[in-house]
């Protein structure tokens, strides 16, 4: 059994703001990126999103795949899909795998705010 199948509540726990605690790239773990420190993903029930850098906020829409335990987040701008593999999550941390077009792999380490 996946930890997907395994974690049905997904859609309950992630429904809360966000933001990055840290990053691995290539084995090695950085922290947020300077400037970066304080911006947030904010997931609503409705499945709307917002993602929060600085001053400028996109807007988007998410939906959860369970059975493959994939996070899709779809901007509501540009159309760009932004699709995550769900390591784990809780009530406060959720780790997120992302990989890139060009093979470029990164884990995203957030915590709940508040």
């Amino acid at each position: 059994m996946s930890w997907s199948q395994e974690r049905p509540d997904f859609e309950t726990l992630i429904v809360k703001e966000w933001h990055l605690d840290h990053y691995e790239m290539g084995g090695q773990k950085l922290p947020a990126p300077a400037g970066h420190e304080k911006d947030t993903m904010v997931f609503y029930a409705n499945h709307k999103t917002d993602s929060v850098s600085g001053t400028t906020t996109e807007h988007g829409v998410w939906s959860y795949d369970k059975v493959e335990g994939v996070l899709t987040v779809k901007d509501a701008d540009n159309g760009i899909l932004l699709t995550f593999q769900v390591q784990s999550i809780s009530v406060t941390s959720c780790v997120l795998h992302i990989q890139s077009p060009e093979g470029a792999s990164m884990v995203l380490y957030m915590v709940a705010k508040g």
